[in-house]
């Protein structure tokens, strides 16, 4: 029989308070729980704590995933629990001994699908000492409705997620927004926004402990990553309230959001992210003749360009970018099969020669480009398509086929740029590459579409070149390429750029005449930035497409870029350079520790050369053939054949 109440509680290095949590949890009043414990990737004594729980009561579920941040974790309960009512618990905190019973008891008297209580917040409190924060059997409390009109107020923003009990049907196909600090935020903000009533309970029904010897987002300073998850939040919510009927109560959220922000910012000297200062009124006209051509454009879609071309696959590739990525191979790869497809690439550049016969160019964000994506069987893309969707009201349609590949693969670094809610509710599938990746993907888009392992197109031709017979020519002139991200701050001084010692460290470990290229982002090359090298060195920035260079490297340098973990599926040998690594965590954040990928983690030149030097290629070989089992990869060269074998079904299904 399926437990009444899921109690999901997320773990990492909390070894010194979990018992206390475990305790009140499992000491619950009323019994019919599932607590399920999510590890984090803890590298202390929680995993052991849990264990010991778990053999004494068997209601304790432990989920173990690599450590992915507390939105990561409180998806994965998300994704498994069988409760007709959900709530979570911080692990370092802990809830009185009626606090379940007294949540319910409202829950069915009061009818609403949420209720919110008061909490205590507490320095040292332990269960044993707190008789006053047991609930009583009968918690008094408050039907709100309409919802929320009253709940504006900074004193009453009720953004956390933990002092709340949730019906299931409400936060089944919700999830937190993973890789941003302050993610309770946009998720209690776009769940009471749906609603029309809750409860509110004057006693409080949780202990909110401050545990001031413990780290803590909240006391740590305010820095570039948590004004980038406060920016993130805003967008995040701003875009999930348009033309939703509560949308002037969300941006009066916002807007008090927004202030906090640039008071923090202020504070701590930051730049102010793009986004979080209130809109001129130029802006707001401007957003208001987006919505009128939004409402256009879906008139349009469902009655002007109502009729839809069989055999038209549109493709976007980085907003407007060239014959790249993923969309290029799978391109490729249905030219092989078919001539009978119309192939549609939105550019931005009408003159790039790099296209080759039977792909059909269409310019990026011009009325054309719109009625064709409101006319194509399907739509393949790498990056989200916010422009048509929010600015020019394109609507999909039933028949219509939306495939996202992405453009990550194994990367370590956190990703705050994914795609709307209003998109992710067109997603049809989405392409992933292994089993980590398809966890970060359900986390990304709810789950909605379809998560498919067919690997990325844009890899199949490195995994081929691991066979290439490169090694047997000893006359040839090997390759290394560097390939670094940004950063959000713009800090240039953490790059890569005397390569003369380097080239010397290459030719002692693998003799021969050698080349360096540079590569850098392309958001630095939008904001015209470029580096001085020494050292003989070939920019190769704007080179077409990345996977080319990387399918012809010998060795890649890189520092937190996705693209070095699609090198490593050639097998040949690359190294992080990260002399920035303990800011870049603080600022962005990685998915896991740096450590654990299988290249080795230098900070300095001459680290770098001396890594160069010894580099061991059976033990790095050893530990890639780990990594890769670990993420679960499905990389084998054939995932653009898989994919057109989804497109053309797509076609073939249609009605």
């Amino acid at each position: 029989m399926a437990p009444k109440v899921s109690v999901i509680i997320p773990v990492y290095n909390v070894a010194r308070y979990l018992a206390r949590c475990l305790d009140s949890v499992c000491a619950q009043s009323e019994r019919s729980l599932e607590i399920i414990c999510v590890n984090d990737g803890s590298t202390d004594r929680s995993r052991a704590i849990l264990a010991d729980y778990a053999a004494r009561d068997a209601r304790i579920r432990i989920i173990d995933r690599p450590n992915g941040g507390l939105s990561a974790a409180r998806n994965s309960g998300l994704d498994v629990f069988r409760g007709a009512w959900v709530m979570f618990v911080d692990s370092d905190d802990w809830v009185p001994a009626n606090a379940v019973r007294g949540f319910l008891q409202v829950a069915e008297a009061s009818g609403a699908g949420v209720v919110i209580s008061a909490r205590y917040a507490v320095d040292g409190l332990t269960p044993r000492d707190a008789k006053s924060a047991a609930s009583p059997d009968v918690p008094r409390w408050k039907l709100q409705r309409p919802a929320l009109k009253k709940l504006v107020g900074r004193r009453k923003m009720q953004s956390s997620a933990w002092n709340k009990f949730y019906r299931a049907d409400l936060v089944r196909e919700r999830r937190f927004i993973e890789g941003i600090y302050f993610e309770d935020w946009p998720f209690v903000t776009e769940l009471l926004g749906d609603i029309d009533a809750f409860a509110l309970v004057r006693q409080p029904m949780y202990v909110y402990c401050r545990n001031g010897d413990a780290p803590s987002i909240v006391r740590s300073p305010f820095n570039v990553k948590k004004a980038l998850s406060y920016a993130e939040g805003i967008r995040h919510v701003t875009d999930y309230f348009e033309g939703h009927p509560m949308r002037r109560w969300a941006m009066k959220r916002v807007e008090i959001a927004r202030k906090m922000l640039l008071k923090r910012v202020r504070r701590a000297g930051l730049d102010v992210p793009a986004g979080a200062k209130k809109p001129s009124l130029g802006k707001r006209l401007e957003k208001a003749l987006h919505a009128l051509r939004a409402a256009a454009g879906a008139w349009k879609c469902r009655h002007a360009w109502r009729d839809i071309a069989p055999r038209k696959i549109v493709f976007n590739q980085f907003q407007g970018g060239g014959f790249g990525c993923n969309p290029k191979y799978i391109a490729l790869e249905l030219l092989k099969r078919r001539q009978d497809l119309d192939l549609v690439w939105l550019v931005k550049d009408m003159d790039d020669t790099s296209f080759p016969e039977g792909v059909r160019r269409v310019a990026w964000k011009s009325e054309d480009a719109m009625q064709e994506l409101a006319t194509a069987r399907v739509w393949c893309a790498n990056h989200n398509l916010g422009h048509f969707i929010k600015n020019r009201g394109l609507v999909k349609k039933p028949g219509q086929f939306y495939m996202q590949t992405w453009h990550g693969s194994f990367g370590i670094k956190r990703c705050t740029e994914t795609l709307s809610r209003r998109e992710a509710r067109m997603l049809d599938v989405f392409l992933a590459n292994g089993t980590w990746e398809a966890g970060l993907a359900r986390g990304w888009f709810g789950p909605g579409p379809a998560i498919s392992l067919t690997g990325h197109p844009r890899n199949d031709l490195i995994v081929r070149s691991a066979h290439d017979a490169r090694a047997a020519d000893a006359a040839r002139t090997r390759t290394l390429l560097y390939v670094p991200t940004f950063r959000d701050d713009g800090d240039m001084s953490c790059y890569l750029t005397d390569f003369t010692g380097i080239a010397a460290a290459l030719r002692k470990r693998w003799p021969g005449a050698w080349r360096i290229q540079a590569r850098l982002h392309p958001n630095l090359r939008k904001k015209g930035v470029s580096l001085a090298f020494t050292g003989d060195v070939e920019d190769v920035t704007d080179a077409p497409d990345i996977q080319q260079l990387l399918a012809e490297a010998d060795v890649v340098v890189s520092d937190y870029s996705s693209c070095i973990f699609d090198f490593a599926l050639s097998g040949r040998a690359a190294f992080i350079f990260a002399p920035d690594r303990e800011k870049y965590e603080g600022d962005r954040g990685f998915y896991y520790p740096l450590d654990e990928t299988p290249f080795p983690v230098v900070e300095s030149v001459e680290e770098l050369k001396a890594a160069i030097k010894y580099f061991d290629d059976a033990a790095y070989r050893f530990d890639l053939e780990e990594f890769f089992k670990a993420k679960g990869s499905v990389e084998d060269g054939h995932a653009a054949e898989r994919a057109a074998d989804m497109i053309l079904k797509a076609l073939e299904d249609a009605p």
